[in-house]
């Protein structure tokens, strides 16, 4: 429990640097959605507080103050990583093919997590929802870093690259964590404490990429090209050393 209150404490502190230096960099005005989804969970986080201190940790009040709010983050982080498509891409649009390949992925690896929460009868409500959703989270994940990886000319930068390893760290270990609590039965207080140390390591994230501007670059086909060409060649080397 002191555990997870520490972890939650430095969160928060780390939550209000984030916005902080947003507004003192302008790049509150430039990512205003990403900094909008840091001060939803800043003032939930707070709403968290004030319930456990009026009523107590144990409370009704309590767990409906913790979980309503969190009805909105994935739906934030959804958006989010729509967002990051648009401002890399424009509005081209995805292949189907993509898409087809994603959704299979997605599944094998969710579909076990999803039929085990929603199998158990004692699985509340915002669990079950938060399963569902996990399904979404993974499946944009995957198709927007197929996306970038596969493109070789342009470079996200190292705000918006930022911004989506942090959501695919919150979204990749929350489903292990879920499935560890699900599968394993791991203690509600072990899961409890992951989900605190989960969002510190992506407000980590967020906190180091986006102190300073970086945007979306334009890379020189050319060089794109070199660089293909300079890690193939490093690839081969690599497996030529390990052969010997």
């Amino acid at each position: 429990m002191l555990d997870s209150f520490v972890f939650s404490a430095i969160g928060q502190a780390v939550l209000l640097l984030i916005i902080v230096r947003g507004f003192l960099s302008r790049n509150l005005r430039r990512y205003p959605l990403f900094y909008a989804y840091m001060s939803y969970v800043l003032l939930g986080a707070f709403s968290c507080h004030l319930a456990d201190f009026l009523y107590g940790w144990g409370s009704l009040e309590y767990y409906y103050a913790y979980h309503v709010p969190n009805l909105l983050a994935p739906v934030f982080q959804v958006a989010l990583l729509y967002d990051i498509h648009r401002r890399v891409f424009g509005n081209t649009k995805l292949a189907l093919r993509r898409i087809i390949e994603s959704v299979i992925l997605v599944l094998t690896i969710a579909v076990p997590v999803g039929w085990r929460v929603f199998s158990i009868p004692s699985v509340g409500i915002f669990n079950r929802y938060h399963a569902v959703m996990l399904f979404v989270q993974m499946l944009a994940c995957v198709i927007v870093l197929r996306r970038i990886v596969g493109q070789k000319d342009v470079d996200p930068g190292r705000n918006l690259r930022g911004i989506l390893v942090g959501i695919c760290l919150l979204v990749g270990l929350q489903g292990m964590n879920f499935a560890n609590y699900f599968f394993k039965e791991t203690s509600f207080m072990l899961f409890s404490f992951s989900l605190q140390f989960v969002y510190f390591l992506a407000l980590a994230v967020f906190a180091y990429t986006l102190w300073n501007y970086e945007p979306v670059q334009t890379v020189c086909p050319d060089i794109a090209e070199r660089l293909d060409h300079v890690k193939s060649e490093v690839e081969k080397a690599v497996r030529g050393l390990m052969s010997k």
